[in-house]
This record gives structure tokens, sequence and C-alpha cells, in this order.
């Protein structure tokens, strides 16, 4: 199986030669585009184009079927936390052979795409909004946490700190994210962290660490993580941290 990406403005769908091998270029442009611009319009997401979503088109059987003057294909949309699901969107344009007008040049016709009405927004947004917010005045953390869906072991926490850091600052913070995972695996050999990454920034004030705790351990090893990071820097300087 490969995938295809041509260079278009919007870069978020990948597209499968499995089973949207002959979709034409000019097609999977405006196929792409559109369906970010009608995002927050069409699935019920407020500020859909904040999110890091992804459509992956033709991964799997795309259950090609025509609905009077609408063709609908299922794809899969890939929330920000990595989970994925199933999602209708549909296409038309007046007068064209709309069962094979994914396989043309459609760069001059007037062809719109849309987000299916069955759109499953009350899944995705379990993985777009925390499900659990825990403010620092409770957990004597220096920041407050942002708690999403994710598929544990493999995680990553996004800081986000009030003002730039100094380099001193990250390089304290990975040194102590370093001593945890050192100390954690020698004293806790049957359940060890598999791997576990210094700070990447991401931005002037955001920094993420991304980190596979290993199978044997339990969600309750990231509040040893959250513990050891607050340690490391004073109040008031990290915002808040989202663990994904």
């Amino acid at each position: 199986m490969t995938t295809n990406n041509e260079n278009w403005s919007t870069e978020w769908a990948t597209f499968f030669d499995e089973y949207a091998g002959d979709f034409h270029p000019t097609f999977k442009q405006k196929l792409a585009r559109q369906l970010f611009e009608k995002g927050s319009k069409e699935t019920g997401i407020r500020g859909f184009e904040k999110y890091d979503f992804m459509l992956l088109v033709g991964q799997e059987d795309l259950r090609l079927q025509q609905i009077d003057e609408n063709m609908f294909a299922m794809i899969s949309f890939i929330s920000p936390a990595s989970s994925s699901h199933s999602a209708w969107i549909y296409w038309n344009a007046a007068g064209a052979d709309i069962v094979n007008i994914h396989t043309q040049d459609v760069s001059t016709i007037d062809i719109a795409f849309h987000w299916g009405g069955n759109f499953p927004i009350e899944e995705v947004m379990h993985f777009v909004k925390p499900y659990k917010k825990e403010k620092k005045n409770k957990t004597n953390l220096h920041f407050d946490v942002d708690y999403y869906y994710n598929t544990f072991p493999d995680i990553f926490l996004q800081i986000v700190f009030l003002n730039p850091p100094s380099q001193q600052l990250i390089e304290t913070m990975n040194s102590g994210i370093a001593d945890f995972a050192n100390t954690w695996n020698r004293t806790h050999s049957d359940k060890v962290i598999n791997y576990i990454h210094s700070l990447i920034a991401r931005g002037d004030n955001m920094y993420e660490l991304v980190a596979d705790m290993g199978l044997d351990n339990s969600p309750q090893i990231i509040g040893s993580l959250l513990t050891v990071l607050s340690n490391h820097v004073p109040p008031d300087v990290i915002s808040k941290v989202s663990v994904k």
C-alpha cells in the first residue's frame, strides 16, 4: 500500500492508492480544501481549523455509493489524539458524470464537497475536549493539567509556558525527565519505561514530551512524571500541561 500526497494548500488529507489510486490530483485538492473550510459548519466542531485533524482517504474501502445526485464515500477521520473514526463525505457537480468524476480533472468544474449529516461528533469530541481538568490549587502542582483520552502506553505531554523558557530551564527539565526514567527503570525492572524523549519545541511558549510508558505500567505513572516536572520549575512558569 502506498500513499500519494500532491502539494496542495491544505495538507491535512492523505490519499491511499489501495482504494483512492484513481483519484485525480485536482479532485484531491478540492476535496481536501473544501472539507477543511466547511469543517466548523458541517461537523459541528467549533474552531475546527484550530485542531490537528487528519483525513485518511482510501486506506479502507470507500464504499462509494450514489444517492440521488450525490456520491458518498466513507473516510477515516483522525483526531489529535490519533483516534480513528469512520465518517461519510459526499460530493456533487451539476450536469457532470458523478460516478466517474473523481478520475477527471475538475479544476474548471464546479464540484462541491460536504461532510455527511451523520458526522460522529459525540465520539470525536471525547478526544478533542479534555475529559478531566485539574487545577493546581487542588493538586499542589505548579500548573494546571488537562487530561485527554489517549492510547496508553504511548502518550505525549503538551507543555504551555507563560513566557518563552530559558535554555537553562529546558535543560534542567530534561535532566529531571532523564533522571526520572533512569530511576524508575532501576527500581521497577518489571515495569520499565520503554522510551522517553527530551522536550521538543513547538513554538516560543509550547513544548512537547513524547513517551512510551510500556504496557506493564498504568496511567498512574503519568502522575509521577507530572510531579517531577513540577519539581523542576518554579511556580507561575508553566500555565498548563495537556496529557494526550
